[in-house]
């Protein structure tokens, strides 16, 4: 039942602005697609997960790509470079997990 309301409220943060604020450096990474570099960030509304963004895509609606890090591990910045990978291509990626340093999860 969460994972209804979930994808429900990440559909409604898509379409022509963008629902949270860009504030993470990449790190000089951001993907190779035509919308780099993408960056992440976190947001209220989806506490407890990080969300990656490309670049700007004007009032182009973009879709949603859902991530789950497997081995239990709660940490939205465990696989940025491939996150930052696909939200180059144009695509919203919402990780599983708080963004959080180098060797740091939740279980």
């Amino acid at each position: 039942m969460q994972l209804k309301y979930f994808a429900i409220a990440a559909l409604a943060g898509v379409g022509a602005s963008s629902p949270v604020e860009r504030r993470q450096d990449s790190g000089g990474r951001g993907g190779n697609g035509p919308f780099k570099p993408a960056t992440y960030t976190t947001d209220s509304s989806l506490e407890g997960h990080t969300v990656y963004l490309p670049s700007d895509t004007g009032d182009t609606k973009i879709p949603v790509f859902l991530w789950g890090n497997g081995e239990c591990k709660a940490n939205g910045t465990k696989s940025p470079k491939i996150l930052e990978e696909i939200a180059s291509y144009g695509y919203l990626v919402i990780a599983g997990g708080r963004a959080r340093r180098a060797g740091v999860d939740d279980a």
